[in-house]
């Protein structure tokens, strides 16, 4: 809504969309208890038409989904209040979606067990969920540097350095999740180690 001086405001909206009611009591029964009084997140409604619409025509094959994210255990924590959402403009960061409107990027980060959630809703089942860290290392990153360092051995240090920038944290090594998704195949896939851990992560665990 529009407030002083033509800004845009926060405001109330008294009665919520039935899905988006649905889906917050689902996701606090799936905590076990409520969220604390205050707490502002983000919920995805348009996640399983979205991955329905992808995979549609799918009868055999792997879909890969890697993001900023969460399993819904993380992404709901008490101290995570504020929720997830996180503004960009000219490589500043901020939590203001209501300015610099249609200039800056918008974007929160993924609850990984609506993604699998939604994965069985259309057929599909969880092949595996890792992180960005362990997907690189399963897909064989350490032999790519080996490779790199006798083909250039100059460039080695910036190579490490590269690979240290996806993989370690605080950066995007562990921020950055991946599941992985199947359909109509039985076999693993390189990038996710352990993949009978998943049990934890789905309410089902992969066959």
């Amino acid at each position: 809504m529009r407030g002083m001086a033509e800004r845009w405001l926060w405001g109330e909206e008294v009665s919520a969309e039935p899905r988006l009611r649905a889906r917050i009591e689902a996701i606090q029964s799936a905590l076990g208890s409520p969220l604390p009084e205050g707490y502002v997140s983000e919920v995805n409604l348009a996640l399983t038409p979205w991955l329905g619409t992808v995979t549609e025509f799918l009868s055999r094959g792997i879909c890969l989904c890697i993001d900023y994210g969460y399993t819904r255990r993380e992404y709901y924590l008490p101290e995570r209040r504020e929720g997830t959402l996180i503004c960009h403009h000219r490589h500043r960061v901020h939590a203001d979606p209501l300015i610099l409107t249609g200039l800056q990027d918008i974007s929160s980060f993924v609850d990984f067990t609506a993604v699998a959630e939604s994965a069985e809703a259309c057929g599909l089942a969880v092949l595996g969920y890792t992180t960005q860290a362990h997907y690189l290392i399963g897909c064989g990153l350490e032999e790519a540097l080996k490779s790199l360092r006798a083909a250039d051995p100059r460039r080695d240090w910036n190579h490490t350095q590269e690979a240290k920038q996806l993989t370690l944290p605080p950066r995007d090594g562990r921020a950055v999740q991946g599941a992985g998704l199947r359909k109509g195949v039985g076999w693993a896939a390189y990038g996710f180690p352990g993949i009978r851990s998943t049990a934890s992560f789905v309410a089902r665990p992969c066959e």
